[in-house]
């Protein structure tokens, strides 16, 4: 029985790196993402050409009973203005070993950049794999999830990619 304790506990510590550093990168014609870690912080980095009128400031169906979200995402973030950058501790974040392009930060990290007259904050990055199945065709794609705060309010912004787009170092 204690055999196969240790056998597990050293199976799900080899399935998670705390120390390793990692890049991944999605490109698309107009969108630049990249999570990479480096010395004791992993950092978020986000360029979009097309600026805030490109930022997804709500993931999921709209309806009358959530637009003045969708509303206020588009109020309070849009001094983002698709050009991002936003660090973590090092300590606060994994990633799957098993399967590299899922990652995760939690607690908080700082944005570096944009400057905004009023304080953006970060809890939470992640990254999530998806594929869609259908009767016609597979689609696999990439998504980063990352949680912002502004004024009392949560928003979730997910960076979707064709997992095509994506590589992982």
């Amino acid at each position: 029985m204690n055999k196969l304790f240790i056998l597990s506990v050293f199976c799900f510590l080899g399935s998670v790196s705390r120390g390793a550093d990692f890049r991944i990168t999605c490109a698309s014609p107009r969108e630049y993402a990249s999570i990479w870690s480096e010395k004791d912080k992993v950092y978020l980095a986000v360029a979009n050409a097309e600026g805030f009128q490109e930022l997804p400031v709500y993931t999921g169906p709209v309806t009358a009973n959530n637009f003045s979200v969708v509303r206020g995402g588009l109020n309070d973030l849009k001094e983002l203005n698709g050009n991002i950058m936003v660090s973590w501790e090092k300590s606060k974040c994994t990633q799957d070993l098993k399967s590299p392009m899922l990652m995760k930060c939690n607690g908080e990290g700082t944005v570096l950049m944009p400057k905004t007259k009023v304080a953006v904050k970060s809890f939470s990055l992640g990254t999530s794999l998806l594929n869609q199945h259908s009767m016609d065709f597979d689609y696999d794609s990439f998504n980063i999830n990352w949680g912002v705060d502004r004024e009392g309010m949560h928003y979730l912004v997910t960076f979707n990619y064709g997992k095509d787009f994506c590589k992982v170092k």
